[in-house]
């Protein structure tokens, strides 16, 4: 693991120092832990007046950078916890858990500083998405581009972490409906969890998941919710429109299929049975308009 001790000197220069180098050092994959030491003194005064065993406890007792910087930061506050202050402090704090590039201790770090602000986790998370535009502007343009889920997959996955709509949602997490979705390995995921313990929410299923693009993408639909909200007649039609979207790549692979076998034998018995199954698919598509 590669992790790093940050210890600077306690004036506000050396605090401001500890802030930036800690941004710097989580966005280049490390983990930070700060050393606390008494208002005004620095590591060598420490050192000198209380041994190097003292030190080596505070070393031992160092805390979490993203921490560090929160309490700080509420120090400096007037009203750390009214409206205002709790908005000004978690932008504050959002670059620093923008800059955190394993999803998995972000969404630790998230909860944590939600629990100290007293705020839901999900307003946390919405101040480090409007982060993001500006952090996304450095990466390469050679990066691989993000998929971004289908308004129905966006449906699908809330609906699943609603408790009034879960029994409705369920059921549809079959291969017919989520192959081939930017979502298909979250939604397989969900299921699973599912089953083992019979209950969901963003903050259980965020707790459970290991792979760090499925979390990733949890915390992208869980921010894009539809206007109005999710009700049972929008995840009916999304399930519809789902259905509509698997049959129409059907569709295109029958099609495809169909353009080979009359090129290779326009005689073929094949072809008679995949205008079939073309014909099959129009009927379906009708029933799911009507």
């Amino acid at each position: 693991t590669r992790q790093i001790l940050l210890s600077y000197d306690t004036d506000p220069a050396g605090i401001k120092a500890t802030i930036r180098s800690l941004q710097l050092f989580l966005s280049s994959g490390f983990r930070v832990n700060i050393v606390c030491l008494p208002e005004k003194v620095d590591p060598d005064t420490f050192i000198q007046d209380n041994g190097p065993e003292a030190y080596r406890q505070r070393l031992l007792n160092s805390q979490p950078g993203i921490e560090f910087a929160l309490e700080h930061f509420l120090a400096q506050h007037r009203d750390p916890f009214g409206p205002r202050g709790k908005q000004e402090i978690a932008d504050l704090t959002a670059p620093l858990l923008l800059a955190i590039e394993n999803s998995i201790e972000r969404s630790e770090y998230i909860s944590r500083v939600a629990s100290r602000l007293q705020v839901e986790p999900e307003l946390i998370l919405q101040q480090v998405r409007r982060v993001r535009p500006h952090r996304q502007k450095e990466i390469s343009s050679s990066a691989a581009p993000r998929l971004n889920p289908l308004p129905a997959e966006i449906v699908l996955v809330q609906a699943l972490l609603d408790a009034e709509l879960q029994s409705e949602a369920l059921p549809n997490l079959n291969s017919n409906l989520i192959g081939g979705l930017v979502s298909e390995q979250l939604l397989v995921k969900i299921g699973k969890i599912w089953e083992l313990n019979g209950e969901l929410s963003i903050l259980t299923l965020r707790d459970q998941l290991e792979d760090a693009k499925d979390i990733d993408l949890l915390e992208t639909i869980s921010l894009q919710t539809p206007p109005g909200g999710v009700t049972l007649e929008s995840l009916l039609e999304s399930i519809r429109s789902l259905q509509k979207v698997h049959l129409d790549k059907k569709k295109r692979r029958i099609q495809a299929d169909l353009k080979d076998k009359e090129k290779m034998d326009p005689f073929s018995d094949r072809i008679p049975e995949l205008l079939g199954e073309l014909e099959q698919i129009e009927l379906r598509r009708l029933e799911l308009e009507l």
